[in-house]
């Protein structure tokens, strides 16, 4: 078992603000005054009385915030998400809303993650193969996918099946990923708000994006292995 806590100053993260003097919205790396994550991580294996067969488990929490972070925009989007601004200055030519993003979650740190792995391998009486299996799944909890906190990805399970025999120079497998056909988004990209001009034009409304890759679904198949 091993628990963490790391405080963080000058936190990395993305932004969009816009570019003085022109009403140009560019991504940018900018830094949280402070952020904080609290983590439990335990790790078991256990060997069964069953010859061959092993259980393992992992499971990790998490409790992560942003203590301090305040983040100058322009963008109509993010300023209705945070409820409005703290502060109204230039930047540069150009006003600025300061939001307020302090006690949001960090994006892309779930707070319950689990790991299981159910294992069996042995010879087969009176031949040269051995025979093994394994079925491994995994939970996470849900996530947000940025600092604004505004869109979260639904938590999941996702479980694999792997069979099959082999001996000194052959390995055949049959396989089975993603058992269950899970559907929920696990792999996700975002997009910039180009809301720009907010307080120039009150009527920017902006599109604020997540993009998600859509999962595999249930997949299963044989690999045939050589050693020479």
């Amino acid at each position: 078992m091993l628990f963490r806590s790391n405080d963080y100053s000058d936190k990395q993260t993305n932004t969009t603000p816009e570019f003085p003097p022109f009403p140009i919205a560019v991504p940018r790396v900018t830094n949280a005054s402070s952020a904080r994550v609290v983590g439990l991580e335990i790790e078991t294996l256990w060997q069964t009385p069953i010859e061959g067969l092993q259980i393992g488990l992992g499971y990790t929490w998490l409790d992560s915030e942003f203590e301090d972070f305040i983040d100058p925009t322009r963008s109509s989007g993010r300023i209705a998400i945070a409820g409005g601004c703290s502060k109204i200055e230039n930047l540069g030519a150009l006003p600025h809303c300061f939001i307020d993003l302090s006690g949001n979650s960090i994006e892309a740190a779930p707070e319950n993650t689990l790991v299981a792995t159910l294992s069996y391998a042995r010879s087969l009486p009176g031949a040269e193969w051995g025979l093994f299996g394994e079925l491994n799944t995994r939970y996470q909890d849900e996530l947000f996918t940025s600092q604004d906190n505004f869109t979260k990805l639904d938590s999941y399970w996702l479980t694999d099946l792997r069979l099959g025999i082999e001996n000194d120079r052959w390995r055949l497998i049959f396989y089975v990923d993603n058992l269950f056909d899970d559907d929920h988004f696990k792999v996700y990209g975002g997009s910039p708000d180009f809301g720009p001009r907010i307080i120039g034009n009150a009527g920017a409304v902006g599109s604020f994006e997540t993009t998600g890759l859509l999962p595999e679904p249930r997949t299963f198949g044989v690999r045939i292995g050589f050693r020479y």
